[in-house]
């Protein structure tokens, strides 16, 4: 994968699926035409909420991960967050040869606190 490149998040998203463990189990859904990046990612990423088909569950009350061709595509997010993780733990495994920022840090912090003088 090449994670360098701009313009790439909807084809590294894809690519991310087919080869990290924990998110390949995905797959199936790719090939049968949903577009995961666009419903799931960009939903999420944009408006915090999935579109299209695709609904959100939690816990072990409630409704399983379960996918119907053409019709819906529910994730139970205590399943998806365990599948993340693993997929995490698969990136955070690999050796990227320079230069490549999946070896930068990724969260910058630039805080400058005041505070209201005291008399």
């Amino acid at each position: 994968m090449d994670w360098n490149k701009r313009g790439r998040s909807g084809q590294n998203f894809g690519d991310a699926i087919k080869a990290l463990k924990g998110l390949n189990k995905y797959q199936y859904i790719v090939d049968d035409g949903v577009d995961l990046y666009k419903e799931m990612r960009c939903g999420l990423t944009h408006a915090l909420a999935p579109t299209g088909i695709i609904t959100l569950s939690h816990g072990d009350r409630e409704e399983k991960t379960t996918y119907v061709k053409g019709a819906k595509l529910n994730f139970n997010i205590d399943e998806l967050y365990t599948d993340f993780k693993i997929a995490c733990e698969d990136v955070i495994g690999r050796n990227y040869s320079e230069p490549n920022k999946m070896n930068r840090s990724k969260i910058a912090i630039n805080l400058k606190m005041t505070f209201p003088s005291v008399k």
